[in-house]
């Protein structure tokens, strides 16, 4: 760890505001996905100088910031001092110098609504013999500060190596029947990720976004991709709860979750799913698009489709579509479907 390299925090050795800027362009909308309202108690764990702190501060009741480096935060304190006054910008905030890595005890008893750890987990533990188990160690220990509804949301890098580290903690969590419990992105809890099972695949999320040209300039810079946002992310949360609430009990269908975008080529639109028992690649001809299936043409990465039926191929491994198989949007990101 250095503060020697300009541009860098000490402790920490992530870039400063303008490079977050670029990987983040859009804090409160990401938090406003997540659920953050006002009144509610969270921890930002590695926060930083606050690029995610600032906008929880400005509508939780309280945010509690965590950091290795003092410096950052006292950034972040100026900046909170700097907007206090502002009328309708009730920023509460106590930061907190401590060594994320070497576990954080949080105040005996207290309970949060969200706590967020972006882009750190890869970090935490890539010395430890067995990485996997010490990150869940550390998942448990702070999920363990929930309130009774409260989430811990994990955002990572949507970079191969690190979102298959995620998805193998996500196998580990999901085969307990204790809290904390997996809500989200998977809809299956038990049963491992299909991801897993070649050494190539992995799922993240991509959200369209259109950079300000300063900022994609900077992305385009860094080697970074200068239109939309990719992230991996794992919640969990305290109570059993999933993200299969989205489909009411009783509904026929069997929801499947994108993991990909719709990918047409000439006669055809494809999609990579992922359900409770596989990861089919979905296929529909163009010829037996319908108004009842349109909704495959219309998923991106993230989104939940509810299918009836579900047909397969001879080897059970591609969801053919046909003009009568029913196709419903169970969640979307956002109007239109994505690119690739």
């Amino acid at each position: 760890m250095t503060s020697d390299i300009p541009g860098f925090f000490e402790g920490t050795e992530m870039p400063t505001a303008g490079w977050w800027e670029a990987l983040w362009p859009d804090p409160t909308g990401v938090l406003a996905a997540v659920g953050v309202k006002q009144g509610m108690e969270v921890v930002d764990l590695c926060s930083g100088d606050g690029w995610f702190t600032l906008q929880i501060a400005r509508i939780a009741r309280q945010v509690t910031a965590i950091d290795i480096d003092d410096a950052a935060l006292e950034i972040l304190t100026e900046l909170c001092a700097d907007l206090g006054p502002l009328p309708g910008v009730p920023i509460r905030l106590t930061p907190r110098v401590a060594d994320v890595s070497k576990g954080v005890s949080l105040p005996r008893g207290a309970r949060f609504d969200v706590i967020l750890l972006g882009l750190a987990l890869n970090e935490l533990a890539p010395a430890s013999a067995e990485p996997v188990a010490s990150a869940v160690a550390q998942l448990e220990a702070w999920a363990g500060h929930l309130a009774d509804d409260g989430v811990l949301l994990v955002i990572e890098p949507a970079l191969r190596e690190t979102s298959r580290a995620l998805h193998a903690v996500r196998d580990v969590l999901a085969a307990r029947a204790a809290p904390p419990f997996v809500f989200a992105p998977c809809l299956h809890r038990a049963s491992g990720c299909p991801m897993l099972h070649r050494d190539r695949d992995y799922c993240h999320e991509r959200v369209r976004y259109v950079m300000p040209e300063a900022l994609a300039a900077l992305a385009r810079a860094a080697g970074l991709r200068d239109t939309d946002l990719t992230y991996s992310y794992l919640t969990l949360h305290r109570a059993r709860r999933s993200l299969r609430e989205l489909i009411a009990p009783g509904e026929p269908g069997v929801p499947l979750r994108a993991v990909s975008s719709a990918l047409a080529s000439k006669g055809k639109v494809e999609l990579w799913l992922c359900g409770e028992q596989r990861a089919p690649r979905g296929m529909r001809l163009d010829r037996h698009a319908s108004p009842s299936n349109e909704a495959f043409a219309q998923a991106e990465r993230g989104t939940v489709l509810v299918v009836e039926p579900v047909a397969g191929g001879d080897d059970d491994a591609r969801l053919r579509v046909g003009a009568d198989t029913r196709i419903t949007l169970a969640q979307h990101w956002r109007d239109g479907a994505a690119e690739d």
